[in-house]
């Protein structure tokens, strides 16, 4: 799920994901990259940390970058147990190369019988070095006795991630509006008006798009 608006002249997106995984016994149980002493743990091909697996899948959403099946399916086979902060970075990595950083990340876990107090100032540490963000929040709630989370066979995890545009992007931005000729499309219908780094033009959304399109090239 993507969402576009324009604030002061930057691109904001938006990205939001789920992800849930089976409890089974004889697994390590890892949430946001630390180890939580309990006798089950999460089934999967790679660790299984479903928190950060959402958190992840929510920054590749932002930036259309598809989930993690379409990034690490061959690293899921090839590496059993991979290490989920790995795959976190490896999302961040993508996410500068696409010349935006994080706002904020909220993220909630749900599970019934373990509780999560006492590591989630841990996970916040570990997602915020990880992602370069300061404004990471984890949080934890039942299921009230329903469904597979509330008996305790599985823990789900949301997440949603704000991103922006670095400042070190609007120079691409400029070069982009100014390739495509941004503003002077002759076609009359469909028009918006956007927020060109404080400079308002008006111009039809298939312009817009071939500027995103051109952005995305420059940075590949």
């Amino acid at each position: 799920m993507v969402k576009y608006k324009k604030k002061r002249g930057i691109m904001y997106l938006i990205g939001q994901s789920q992800d849930l995984h089976q409890l089974v016994p004889g697994r390590i149980l890892i949430l946001g990259g630390v180890t939580i002493k309990e006798n089950i743990g999460l089934l999967g091909e790679s660790d299984a940390d479903v928190l950060l697996h959402a958190i992840i899948e929510a920054i590749l959403g932002s930036i259309n970058e598809g989930d993690l099946g379409t990034h690490f399916a061959e690293e899921y086979i090839y590496w059993p147990d991979s290490d989920s902060q790995e795959l976190l970075a490896y999302a961040i990595d993508l996410l500068d190369k696409r010349g935006y950083e994080i706002v904020n990340i909220d993220s909630l876990i749900i599970c019934q019988n373990i509780f999560i107090r006492p590591y989630r100032l841990q996970m916040q540490e570990n997602i915020s070095k990880i992602t370069k963000c300061s404004r990471v929040n984890v949080k934890a709630t039942t299921n009230e006795l329903q469904d597979s989370m509330g008996k305790g066979d599985s823990i789900v995890s949301q997440a949603i991630v704000q991103v922006k545009l670095k400042e070190n992007s609007i120079d691409q931005i400029k070069a982009a509006s100014e390739e495509v000729g941004l503003g002077k499309c002759q076609d009359k219908k469909d028009k918006v008006k956007i927020d060109i780094i404080n400079k308002e033009v008006f111009a039809c959304t298939g312009c817009f798009a071939l500027v995103q399109n051109c952005i995305q090239k420059r940075q590949l």
